[in-house]
């Protein structure tokens, strides 16, 4: 088992790499949390490599729906604190309205700085467009006529 191994030069040199973990601290941490965190790190390291092999178009593309979801989440955020003050709207019926998912990805009023969402798709698709054409080879043998021939015929 590979976590055994990793256990133990975990617990021997665990210091050395964060000099402000004392040894004792390592000793009295259980194998079944090292597990659960060392399982975190490599996923997200993992992750973190095979979202750096992709394309830039398609990062790009990645990067522009994270921001349109937080965006969501933030609205669906200040909807839900707006609506504890108005009783109208705090039945049960009116909770789906208030989900993230319903929520616009525009930008607010008081976000005029950035650009219109429509043109943040635009630019978006191009880049995806661009994302998926095959890298140009360079040419690493060059062909010439032979030497022997002459360019003008007699």
């Amino acid at each position: 088992m590979w976590h055994k191994s990793f256990f133990e030069r975990f617990r021997r040199d665990a210091s050395n790499y964060e000099p402000t973990l004392s040894q004792d601290a390592v000793k009295g941490i259980p194998d079944k949390t090292l597990r659960s965190v060392a399982g975190k790190v490599f996923k997200t390291l993992k992750e973190g490599y095979k979202e750096g092999n992709r394309p830039i178009g398609l990062q790009s593309l990645n990067v522009a729906i994270a921001r349109r979801e937080k965006r969501q989440i933030d609205k669906s955020k200040l909807a839900i604190e707006a609506r504890r003050n108005i009783p109208d709207i705090k039945d049960q019926t009116y909770d789906f309205a208030f989900a993230p998912k319903w929520q616009s990805t525009d930008y607010s009023a008081s976000d005029a700085s950035h650009q219109s969402s429509s043109d943040e798709v635009n630019i978006v698709v191009n880049k995806r467009r661009k994302a998926y054409k095959k890298p140009k080879k360079e040419d690493v043998f060059t062909t010439h006529p032979p030497a022997w021939r002459s360019k003008d015929p007699m």
